[in-house]
């Protein structure tokens, strides 16, 4: 019987713990999302991985230094960003984050729209959860 109760009692914070993490998973979701629209260096590098794996929809493959630059450079503009139909699955220090995603874009001067399906790839470390790969598809 003692096993029983043990083994329900580890169940259960297992699950608490997992629906504990959501917020902030969601959090960091967010926060990339203000990211993308209004980058900075260090907050980009905060809260992605340093093995980031960053996929578009075109095929092309960024590591973190070449989304970083991206970004800042204005190759990449996002003048902003809707996600919608968030889902998220969190199974221990890594999370699978699924979105559809409309943004207006400015990128390099010319303006534009698009509109993708979103995966992503969270890690949890001790400053919080990071991204580590992201592919976005038409």
């Amino acid at each position: 019987m003692k096993i029983k109760s043990l083994l329900l009692v580890a169940i259960i914070g297992l699950s608490l713990n997992s629906y504990a993490q959501s917020p902030n998973l969601d959090e960091s979701v967010e926060q990339l999302r203000q990211l993308l629209i209004e980058p900075t260096a260090s907050g980009l590098k905060s809260i992605t991985h340093f093995k980031l794996s960053y996929g578009h929809s075109s095929g092309k493959l960024e590591n973190r230094d070449e989304f970083i630059e991206a970004l800042i450079s204005k190759k990449s503009d996002f003048t902003s960003i809707k996600l919608s139909n968030q889902t998220s699955s969190i199974i221990g220090k890594t999370a699978i984050v699924r979105h559809d995603l409309y943004a207006e874009t400015l990128d390099g001067g010319k303006k534009g729209e698009v509109k993708l399906h979103i995966l992503t790839v969270w890690l949890k470390q001790k400053k919080g959860w990071v991204l580590f790969a992201r592919q976005a598809v038409k």
